[in-house]
């Protein structure tokens, strides 16, 4: 990723969380940089008029006898990006236009049984997070923590000032009477009024930066949580009680579903009943995008696939423009693409069979699809990080789709598994057993060994995304000894990344002079013949925020590895950034949080 698209990302991302799913990725020359969230900067009061009635798009949409219609729905009506969100039968559409740290938004509802207008609300620019529950719309004022609520033809209900919290994400229950402010510690809240319940609620919730993953679903009127300290908390805002459901790693969670991928199958396992069954795709890069009862909703490349895991049977939606948004409603399917909505009545609709298996908490899922080929070192150190790190080290392209991603890629010769698989066990021993368990998130980390990564303008050594919901590292297996270490250790800094808070994100860009980002050049560096200004290890590290990230904490890493201290812990603005970062992963893990002293710590002091 350029500078200047990472500053164009910047400027998007801020409302793209709240609203949309983000997949952004990059290759590194030594690593990859992962377009990072912001959401930050001052609110501004909500401007325009909310409720005027306008004609419908058609008076009349009539079905047609495979349970579609469409109802049309301008996607250019407004400045600003679109996405629409569905809920209780209404289109909430959504057109925002970003700033630096914030963005403004017209949003236009639409009812879904006639496609009528029902009401324009206009925000003007500022911090806000949005959500979208039981046909009512939730405008929280980040900066202010004033929250506004709105109906379905978008008039004002009621406005009140939410609790000071050290989060800005929020969830509603889906009888609309409480309010889960996130954080590490979380806030109920009646919905009502913002009042504090004043329950003790004795678990973390997840938030930060993860590609879209939702932290916190409904199910019924309970909220269902990712947690840090515990997998999945499900906690009955009636009485602020919890119980817990998953296994020692934190699941994916869709409501009514944890949910998990793994090559050409999706894992779904029922929330309460703890049945668990898998359905075999057709396309293995299909990812999930929404889940009702009984219906869950996949993408690949514009290509819907909407399942029936009662039945064992799907249907297909090939949308012919972008696709702005979709959900799975009460027997319904919602897609919204160029042309409008696109209504499907899932009793009437035309099925495919499909298998969905029948399993149990004693069936090896994973080996269902690829297991190991007994009987060489490499696969022995394969099974052995598997089973201790959660980490899946992938050695020939065939176990995974190289279209998953934009890069080129050439599977590594057999010569290379063994030293690559070695490095990467030795790495894994180095770092907290839990930690790579964290960043998986209830998936696998996968890393794959492979030579030759490139496009159509470089060649790189590795990179690192998520890969049907699974945290990927692509290594150059050519690497060898230290300089494989330096590599695995840069592009384990990225997946490290994945989950910092918008704190500890703003600390960081906080520790250093934006304007020194944008080159790839020894200025300000360690290796400038002017010290009098160093921030940055490496000249590759000033190519933007997220590779800053990366070569620093890799710096950490190798000076403990080869245990010497380097030239950058001379320099006090450095050596500041690592305290820095140190500190961030003690904070963003609990792994780390406990730890008398990690070994990237060595010397930091």
């Amino acid at each position: 990723m350029t500078h200047k698209e990472s500053e164009n990302m910047k400027k998007i991302i801020a409302f793209l969380l709240a609203f949309s799913m983000v997949l952004a990725f990059a290759a590194c020359d030594i690593g990859n940089d992962v377009s990072r969230p912001e959401n930050s900067g001052a609110s501004t009061e909500v401007s325009g008029e909310a409720g005027n009635e306008s004609e419908a798009s058609e008076a009349a949409i009539a079905t047609d006898a495979d349970g579609m219609r469409l109802i049309p729905i301008p996607t250019d009506e407004y400045d600003g990006t679109l996405d629409i969100k569905f809920s209780d039968g209404v289109a909430f559409a959504q057109y925002a236009n970003a700033g630096l740290d914030s963005f403004s938004a017209t949003f236009v509802a639409y009812t879904l049984a006639d496609g009528k207008r029902t009401g324009v609300l206009e925000l003007g620019e500022g911090e806000w997070t949005i959500v979208v529950q039981s046909g009512r719309l939730y405008v929280l004022d980040a900066a202010s923590r004033h929250m506004r609520i709105y109906d379905k033809s978008l008039i004002l209900l009621t406005e009140y000032d939410l609790p000071a919290s050290d989060d800005i994400y929020f969830a509603v229950s889906a009888d609309g009477r409480y309010i889960l402010i996130f954080g590490s510690k979380p806030i109920l809240c009646n919905a009502s009024d913002g009042s504090d319940t004043k329950r003790n609620i004795t678990t973390s919730v997840r938030s930060g930066y993860a590609f879209g993953d939702k932290f916190v679903i409904t199910a019924g009127d309970d909220f269902v949580a990712l947690g840090r300290e515990k997998p999945i908390s499900i906690l009955d805002p009636a009485t602020g009680a919890i119980t817990y459901c998953g296994d020692e790693r934190t699941l994916k969670i869709n409501a009514p579903y944890l949910t998990e991928t793994w090559n050409d199958g999706i894992i779904f396992t029922e929330i309460g009943s703890g049945k668990r069954r898998v359905i075999h795709q057709p396309d293995e890069r299909e990812y999930i995008v929404d889940c009702d009862d009984g219906t869950i909703v996949t993408v690949v490349d514009g290509l819907y696939r909407i399942y029936r895991t009662e039945t064992s049977e799907y249907l297909t939606l090939d949308l012919t423009g972008h696709s702005f948004g979709c959900a799975a409603e009460n027997g319904y399917f919602y897609a919204a693409d160029s042309a409008g909505v696109h209504v499907v009545d899932l009793s009437k609709a035309k099925y495919t069979a499909c298998q969905i298996i029948e399993a149990d908490e004693t069936t090896d899922i994973h080996g269902m699809y690829e297991p190991y080929r007994d009987g060489t070192e490499e696969v022995e150190i394969a099974k052995r990080v598997l089973e201790k790190y959660g980490v899946r080290i992938i050695f020939e392209s065939n176990n995974f789709v190289n279209g998953c991603f934009s890069y080129e890629v050439s599977a590594a010769p057999e010569e290379d598994w063994l030293p690559t698989a070695k490095t990467i066990e030795e790495f894994l021993s180095l770092i907290p057993e839990g930690l790579m368990r964290e960043v998986g998130d209830g998936q696998e980390v996968w890393i794959y060994l492979c030579r030759d990564i490139h496009d159509d303008a470089e060649t790189y050594a590795g990179f690192a995304m998520h890969v049907s919901q699974h945290p990927f590292i692509a290594v150059d297996s050519s690497f060898r000894g230290d300089a494989a270490m330096a590599l695995l250790s840069h592009e384990a800094g990225h997946v490290f990344n994945f989950f910092l808070s918008m704190d500890n994100a703003m600390k960081w860009e906080e520790a250093t002079p934006s304007e020194y980002y944008g080159e790839d050049d020894v200025k300000h560096t360690i290796y400038d013949n002017d010290t009098s200004d160093v921030w940055f290890v490496s000249s590759y590290a000033r190519t933007n925020v997220e590779e800053d990230r990366a070569d620093t904490f890799s710096a950490m890493f190798m000076a403990a590895y080869r245990n010497e201290s380097s030239a950058a812990f001379m320099y006090q603005n450095i050596m500041n950034k690592f305290k820095i970062y140190a500190e961030i992963l003690r904070e963003t893990y609990v792994c780390c949080k406990n730890a008398s002293e990690l070994f990237w710590e060595k010397f930091v002091k």
